[in-house]
């Protein structure tokens, strides 16, 4: 995962802009690499809003992870494409 700068604190730790929301983590994630390439989501995918919504959120407590459909559809066939390069079949399950 790709996360722009942060900023040093008075206090000397790193600090992001509203990181922390009343119930949820925030992260202002750029993009996500599989097998140390990109795939390549558009500038501001994953940004919160001032409103607090969207954005992208750790949730530890559950094996869920949302997605809207299209950055959904490219994460699917960035990962079709890294099984067909490393083992060199299309993956079982997935249809594309």
């Amino acid at each position: 995962m790709a996360f722009p700068h942060h900023q040093e604190s008075s206090r000397g730790c790193a600090s992001w802009k509203d990181a922390f929301r009343v119930t949820s983590y925030y992260l202002d994630l750029v993009d996500v690499n599989i097998d140390k390439k990109p795939v390549g989501f558009l500038p501001n995918t994953f940004q919160i809003f001032e409103n607090g919504t969207d954005g992208f959120t750790i949730d530890t407590g559950s094996t869920v992870t949302r997605l809207r459909a299209g950055e959904f559809d490219q994460m699917t066939q960035a990962m079709i494409d890294y099984l067909r390069k490393t083992f060199r079949r299309r993956p079982c399950g997935i249809r594309r």
